[in-house]
This record gives structure tokens, sequence and C-alpha cells, in this order.
């Protein structure tokens, strides 16, 4: 008997043996290209993962190559090509596909060969077992998969009738398998599963395992592959359950970080949607039990289940007291102070959040209280003497700690506009000299209560933020129920991080950044092309914008799919749409970019800064060069998360050297600022998740002065909110044409789409150079040795 036409099941061949010992059994293989049989083997013993496929047949030849065309060595797995008499001449009418698949055969000149597409390798005894289709070859965890073997060891179990295996890519952008079966009436999946793992390595079994009654067949007799039915939706994400304390409070931070209803010790952080800034919010939340790490653990570990050994205990106490006293200025503050404009009080952060609920007024004054005297920083003011600029940290007996104002406009049908108007004075009303620089009004409106809070930005960024509404909407939920408000233990002040920031400035680890930004300073770039002269010095003050939003589809594809390509960021990916945008532009493919961070970098390792409030970022110019880059946008990605990842420190030393290091220590000279400015501030989807408040887009005034002429003409940021990306481009109407500037969005938006398409649409993921600690390594290097891999 002779068999062909699809795998053999050793299962199924065994009983046939078993019950007919006298009957010879073969296995044929053999494409219709090569009529009908190109190997034939002879079955004489049992088998119980796959049978061989023999040897050619008469005035037939097989080989099997890698990608570059030589021969695979014994026990190495390549594709099979078949030559001989039986090649047929090729495909009826489609000449590409025949010159594609029908080739000349490097091996016998003057004769063709078939190229099967099918895998193969060379057993020691000469014969050849067939390893699956190359479509069928998966990369799952990182590991090369073939489906065949594994529907080869579920075939060989007893009570499993039939089974196939297949891939899909799940809800994390993670390629996943799942195992079709039918099964006899004593066995279930549960046993399959238990069987498998004794035969197959863990990233080889199955994440779901379907028992269909039979599985669909083609007219002639074929496995269907395309009417395998999807897993069910219960089991679209592996799920691998804490096993231990530590790993199920690591898994409840980052349900709450992430905003992910269930997530397993084998998923990826940055794959289910994290960045650098909920990095930060992860190791902020540890400190509640007693715990710590750093944002760059993460990075380096970035699930559960390699992050959870690093945790430490906090063996040092922190002191809890008030600070007070004078606070030596950041580089960021440096910068504000050095920037041109007539009215320094109206420089602000703000947010404006919505409660369907009747706010409670003692509850509310009581969790803002807690606010300003838990968070340092908020109690700053500023002080000018005798040509002397001082900021100041006072102690919680200051008079007035925080102002609230509150409006009832709940038989008023203009409400809307009028909250609009006291916001705008409200944010005019700043005064850092008199202080306080935290200040709230309350709306009471027909549709709800509104609660804005301004705080000028000397005290606050994006991470701060993020602290202080988890920590407010904690405080005032507590206050409601009538229980004393108790707020996670504080981490070091801004002031000591001030102090320690000022010793950092003279030490040798920061000096020996000097050549690299003097290299950054010195570099040419691109210049941006002007449309219109500058006739008077201020109009540039003057800003419109254009944005653009992305869907709640696209945006969740964006932050959780397309991340697992390159082992990017969504920074990275929305950086590399500018950078191709900008070069379209300007014409020029080397850009320098201002660029922002949360600056809460671990430089000073003694230093526990996750849940200080005050005005930690970091700015610092980029210099990305696309010029290699042509039209390949996954040449582009690399490029420029390479760039970025090349960066010391991620940029805080810049501003450190600039504003803080002693003129006596440094030989480097600082040029003017970039024309662009890009940043992405991350994302703001926390507070839905805490009941009390939620975000609202109602108008929040404008927070910062008017009279203030920005260093960059154009400055592009994004961040994602309610579930949605938003980007939007500002720049001086004195200077572009708004035509100009809307098809530089457009086009940024079409690059983003179009990266986007390309990330998903990897098939496996790919490591760059910044994936590695090597400083010598080049793309170049890295390519030729994924290449070596590639064949081994």
């Amino acid at each position: 008997m002779i068999i062909g036409g699809e795998a053999l099941s050793p299962s199924h061949v065994n009983r046939v043996r078993n019950a007919l010992p006298h009957l010879s059994v073969w296995n044929g293989y053999g494409p219709t290209e090569n009529t009908t049989f190109s190997t034939c083997f002879l079955i004489e013993q049992s088998y119980d993962h796959s049978i061989p496929i023999g040897r050619p047949v008469g005035n037939s030849t097989a080989y099997i190559i890698n990608s570059r065309g030589t021969p695979q060595p014994i026990g190495v797995i390549g594709e099979l090509c078949t030559g001989g008499d039986g090649v047929a001449r090729g495909y009826f009418g489609r000449p590409e596909l025949t010159e594609e698949k029908f080739v000349p055969n490097p091996f016998v000149p003057g004769e063709r060969m078939y190229r099967t597409g099918d895998l193969a390798r060379w057993l020691p005894d000469g014969t050849i077992e067939y390893a699956g289709r190359m479509d069928d070859q998966v990369k799952i965890r990182g590991y090369r998969v073939e489906l065949g073997e594994i529907e080869a060891a579920l075939r060989s179990l007893d009570g499993v009738k039939e089974a196939a295996v297949s891939v899909r890519t799940g809800q994390s952008g993670n390629k996943e398998l799942i195992a079709y079966m039918s099964l006899q009436a004593d066995m279930d999946t549960e046993k399959v599963r238990s069987s498998l793992s004794k035969q197959l390595p863990n990233y080889m079994v199955p994440a779901y395992m379907m028992e269909l009654e039979k599985l669909p067949l083609t007219p002639n007799g074929k496995l269907d592959r395309k009417n395998l039915p999807e897993p069910q939706l219960a089991l679209q994400t592996a799920y691998t359950a804490p096993r231990n304390e530590l790993e199920e409070q690591l898994s409840v931070i980052w349900q709450e970080v992430l905003g992910t209803k269930q997530v397993g010790i084998e998923d990826s952080f940055f794959e289910l949607g994290g960045d650098s800034i909920k990095a930060l919010q992860v190791a902020a939340r540890l400190g509640r039990y007693g715990r710590k790490m750093t944002a760059s653990d993460l990075f380096r570990h970035p699930s559960i289940k390699e992050l959870a050994p690093l945790i430490r205990k906090a063996e040092r106490v922190i002191d809890q007291r008030p600070v007070e006293g004078d606070i030596p200025w950041t580089p960021i503050q440096h910068w504000f102070l050095s920037q041109r404009m007539e009215n320094r009080n109206h420089f602000n952060q703000s947010v404006m959040m919505f409660s369907s609920d009747a706010l409670h007024k003692q509850p509310l004054k009581q969790a803002l209280e807690h606010l300003v005297i838990h968070h340092d920083a908020l109690r700053i003011t500023v002080s000018s003497e005798n040509e002397s600029i001082r900021q100041i940290n006072h102690g919680i007996q200051k008079d007035e700690l925080y102002s609230l104002d509150i409006w009832d406009l709940s038989e008023t049908d203009t409400w809307e506009r009028e909250i609009e108007d006291e916001v705008t004075a409200l944010q005019q009303r700043m005064d850092i000299e008199k202080g306080p620089l935290l200040t709230a009004g309350w709306f009471k409106t027909r549709s709800g209560d509104y609660l804005f809070i301004t705080v000028h930005h000397l005290a606050v960024d994006g991470v701060s933020w993020r602290i202080l509404l988890e920590d407010l909407s904690a405080a005032y939920t507590q206050a409601v129920k009538g229980q004393p408000v108790q707020l996670p233990p504080k981490t070091d002040s801004f002031k000591q991080y001030a102090v320690r920031l000022s010793e950092y400035a003279k030490s040798s680890k920061l000096m020996r950044e000097e050549e690299y930004w003097r290299f950054i300073e010195e570099e040419t770039a691109a210049e941006l092309p002007y449309e219109k002269p500058q006739y008077q010095t201020g109009a540039d003050s003057i800003r419109q914008t254009v944005s653009f939003t992305l869907t709640e589809e696209e945006t969740y594809v964006l932050l959780q799919q397309v991340n697992r390509a390159y082992h990017t960021d969504t920074q990275d990916i929305l950086l590399t749409a500018a950078a191709l945008a900008l070069r379209d532009w300007t014409g020029g493919g080397r850009l320098r970019i201002a660029m922002e961070g949360h600056g809460r970098e671990h430089i000073m390792p003694e230093l526990d800064i996750s849940r200080t409030v005050g005005w930690f970022t970091s700015m610092y110019p980029v210099l990305i060069d696309l010029n290699t880059a042509g039209a390949e946008l996954g040449t582009a990605v690399k490029t420029v998360k390479d760039t970025l990842g090349r960066i010391p420190d991620k940029g805080i030393g810049y501003g450190i050297l600039k504003y803080m290091t002693p003129s006596e220590q440094k030989t480097i000279r600082f040029r003017q600022a970039p024309e662009i400015s890009f940043n992405y501030l991350g994302q703001f989807n926390d507070t839905e998740d805490q009941h009390t408040f939620s975000l609202s887009g109602l108008a929040s005034g404008h927070d910062i002065t008017p009279t203030w002429q920005r260093e960059q003409a154009v400055e592009m940021s994004a961040m994602a909110a309610q579930h949605k990306l938003h980007f939007s481009l500002s720049y001086p109407p004195s200077r572009f044409r708004k035509e100009t500037m809307e098809h530089l969005l457009q086009t940024l938006q079409q690059y983003l789409r179009d990266i986007m398409a390309h990330c998903t649409g990897k098939e496996e993921a790919e490591k760059t150079v910044s994936d590695f600690s090597s400083k010598t390594l080049t793309s170049d290097d890295l390519d030729s040795i994924a290449s070596f891999v590639e064949e081994l």
C-alpha cells in the first residue's frame, strides 16, 4: 500500500501495521509539479513523531537548501527542491509564478529544479524527514517553530484521532498557537496538554486547544485550514497566573497602570501599552508594598516573571516631615528663567475634571489640603531680592496652602461660556511670589460638577499630574467615607533632588558626556523653509495649531500592537513619522529636534523620586539622520529608535551641563536651540478608573502667557487620552501659511498609518542595535549576524 497527499499520522500507520503485519506500507512524497512521486519510503518499524519520506525515486533528485541556495548539512532544516525527469515545464498562463518556482538547477548545469516550499532535513541514514510547509514555519517567543512537528506530536498521542495546528496574532500582538483536534471519548484537551508538555518544550505547546467533532476537509479530502474556526474570545490572551504574593502585587499594579483587566506573568509590559512614564508609575506604586525597583529594571526585564527577582525591599526610611528652605534651581527651571516673556506668573499646567455626582465641599477641601501638605513642591514661592531670584519651600503653617473658588451655575444656560471665562481668570491670577501655586475652581452645573485645577509649571510636570490625580481621588474618597486621609509614603523631596543634582553637575561621570553633546551641537542639520520674513520682534509669539486624532481602534493598535515589530515604544513610532514628514518638507535628511523627557532618570541611585511632585522635565537636542532610510519604513523606525537609544541617560545630562556645571569645568559651546520640538506626553487614561473624577474636554483656558516668544518655530506634541491619540502642531502664522502646516500634518499622519501597517504586518519581531549593550555594534554588523543566525 502506497500512501501520499498528506503528512502521515504515525499512530494510524502503527495501528495498520499491527493489524496487518504482512502488508508493505510505503510513504510516498511528491508535488504535482514533479509528476506524482519524488521520494518513497518503506515503513518497516513504528514511529512516534514523524515518518521519513525516504530517498529520491529513479530518475529524480532531491536537494535541501538554505536561503542562499547552498546545501544544508545533515539534520538542518531547509527548503526541499526536486529535480530530474519528472519536473514539469511550468504553470500554464502564469509565467511569473513559473519563473519563481521552476529555477535553474545550480548542481546540474542545464537542468531545472522545482522549489516545493516544503521544509525538510536529511537524516543520518540518507533518508529525508518532512518538516512542514515554509509558510507554516513561525517564531513563538523568539523560537523557530514548525507547525508540522507539533501536529505530529499531537497525532502520536493515544486518544487523538486527528490534529492540526494554526497560528494567530493575539490581542497583545504576539503570535499564539492554536491546536484543533478530534478526540476519542476518553480523551480531553487538558489531558492532551499534559501529555504534550512532556514531549515538547513549553513554547511549542499551543496556548489554545479546541476539540472539534471532525476537522474541515477540502473537496479532495485534504485539510481545509482556511475553515478552521477562530478560538473562543475568552481564550484570546494566553494567561499564566501569578505564582506568589510578589507576582500578584505586580500583576495588580500593571492592571491599574495599563488599564488591563488581566495580566499574566509572561505578558510584555510594553506590548500591553506600557511606556517610560508608565514604568515610573509602576515603580511608584510598588512603594505601597514596601518594595522598590527602577524604571530601567522594567526596560531590561519587561515581564513579571523576569522582573520579580529584581524587586528589592525598601530598606531606607525617608523623612516624612514637611520640607522647608531654599531650593537650588534645576536645569528646566533655569531654562524657564531664560525665556523671553512679559508675565512669568502665567506659565501653568492644568486639568479639567468632571463628576456626574455632586461633590461634597468639606471632603474636597480636606483632599486638596492633604495634597498640598503631602507634596512639598506645591508650597514653593519665588523671591526676588537684590537682583537675586530664589525659590523657597514653605512649611505647612503658611497662611494659604491652596485656593478654591466655587460657582453655582446650575440655573444658567450659558454655563459653558461662564466656566471658560472664570477659568481664564484663574489662570491669569497665579502669582509665583505670593503663592499659592495650586488654584482650584469648582463649578456646579446641570450636567454635573466640574473641578478645575491649575498649578504653576515651576512645581509640576506630566508625571507629577498622574501622582496628584491619583492622590486627589484617593484622599477625596477617604474623606467622603469619613475615614482618615492616608496617602502613600513620601519619596525623596524635590529639594533634596535639586541639591544632589548640583553636586552631580560637577561629577566626572557627567563630564564624560561632554564629547557626545559637543558633536550634536556642532553638526549641521536641515533648516526650516520659512515662507514669510520676520518683520517685527515678538510676532512669532502669536501661534496657531493644527491637529488630528486617531480613532480608538487605531490608538489601540498603536499602543499595543505596533511596538512588538522592532521592540520600540510609542515615542519611537511617533517621532519616526514626524521625522519622515519633516524630511519631505525641508528636503534635508539630517534633522535637529528639541526633545523633552520626564527627566527622572536613575543617575543618582540613592534617591527615590518615583512619587515626588515637581518639575523634573529634561530638554535636549536630538540629531536624526534619515539619509540612508530612503523609502524603507522599517529602516527609518530602527534609525530613530537606535538614535534615541544612544543618548546618554535619555538626555538629562544636556541641561545639567548647560545650566548647572561651572563654566571653568566645561569647554562645550551651546548653540541656538533647534527650530523644531517634539514631545510625547504619554497616556492619560488613569483617572477614568478611579470612579470619582474623569478627564473633561471642557475648555480650560490658556495655560501659558501669549507674550512668550518660543524658541521653536514648529512645535509638535502628542498624547493619548480617553483611548484616543491626539497629535497637534503649533506654528507662528507670521512665518508659515496654514495650508503648508496642514499638508505637513497630513503627511505625518499618513506616514504614521503606513508605519503602523508595516509593523503590524511584520510576522517576526526584529532586534535593533540599541537592544544590545555593545557600544561599537553597527546596524550593518547586526544585519550580518542576523543573516548568519537565520541559516543555522
